[in-house]
């Protein structure tokens, strides 16, 4: 046993000297105190979700000598708090000593800022919903919006349950419309109004906003009047009619007559002895979907066509 002790005895008296020579060198040293901003973290099971969001950091006092405080990296400081056990509703959550990691050892904790957290719980769900574009200002004089694009046309949400509830839309950052004057692309961000909601996986969104010469006027005359979706044998009357269209001058004058056409649906009618009036819908055929959305009808010879609905079915 005293043979053990004397083992290797001279590197066991450095070393006793050593650690003597650091305490009284750290005993001797002078006291500090010093704040630092701690990033916050609140740990929930993933069925739950925060209602409000609490401060993303805190203030956490330490004191200890001069030279450990100084070695403190507030980098690889955090206060993380694991509520695994937590129900729904309003808690009041105490934070302690040892929620703080990153201390180096000789330093100690003397207070934490807020010391206490409010907090309300529910239930987590994620929902999709769709996007609108908020535009600011208009194109200059002699020139006109007529639509957007927006991909992709809708986002998820995720967060609270009783958040989601209160959401319709997803208003996504401002464009602005003034000074274009041809069609234009552009990323904007989304970003949910209610605390507590957040993006899954948010890509960027891009809007592609048609921009173009003011419209003008264009008339055809004897477009076709035609019934779709019958399951009966159905006429229409009249079964041509003429219709103004409105848009940029240079993709009117590239329509064609044979492109136009007017339909009246009559998928939800029944045989009846004497004519309905229906309401006509511009279709336009072979033309671009990007096209589409810069033409608009604006007068048609008859709003509404006479449809009358035979007994005898379709074979």
């Amino acid at each position: 046993m005293f043979d053990r002790v004397l083992n290797n005895w001279p590197l066991k008296v450095v070393a006793m000297s050593l650690a003597f020579a650091i305490w009284v060198f750290v005993s001797g040293e002078k006291t500090m105190v010093q704040d630092f901003s701690v990033p916050l973290d609140v740990q929930l099971p993933d069925h739950l979700a925060l209602l409000e969001t609490p401060e993303d950091v805190a203030s956490v006092r330490l004191r200890g000598p001069e030279s450990l405080i100084g070695r403190v990296d507030p980098r690889v400081m955090e206060l993380s708090v694991a509520l695994d056990d937590i129900g729904l509703g309003e808690h009041d959550v105490h934070l302690s000593k040892s929620d703080v990691s990153g201390v180096p050892r000789g330093v100690d904790i003397e207070r934490i800022d807020p010391a206490r957290l409010k907090i309300r719980v529910d239930d987590r769900d994620s929902r999709k919903f769709p996007l609108d574009v908020v535009f600011l200002g208009q194109p200059p004089q002699g020139y006109a919006f007529y639509g957007t694009r927006v991909t992709p046309a809708e986002l998820t949400l995720e967060g609270p349950r009783s958040q989601l509830d209160l959401v319709d839309t997803l208003q996504t950052g401002t464009v602005r419309l003034d000074q274009r004057t041809e069609p234009f692309t552009v990323t904007v961000r989304v970003t949910p109004e209610l605390p507590g909601l957040s993006v899954v996986e948010p890509d960027p969104v891009e809007v592609h906003v048609e921009v173009d010469v003011a419209p003008v006027e264009r008339t055809f005359s004897a477009v076709p009047v035609e019934a779709i979706g019958q399951s009966y044998e159905t006429s229409v009357s009249p079964v041509q009619t003429s219709v103004t269209l409105t848009g940029p001058p240079a993709l009117l004058e590239r329509l064609r007559s044979k492109q136009l056409r007017l339909v009246v649906d009559v998928s939800t009618l029944t045989p009846f002895d004497r004519p309905r009036q229906v309401p006509v819908h511009l279709d336009l055929v072979d033309v671009p979907v990007e096209e589409m959305s810069r033409i608009s009808m604006k007068t048609v010879g008859r709003r509404d066509v006479s449809v009358l609905v035979s007994e005898q079915r379709l074979q």
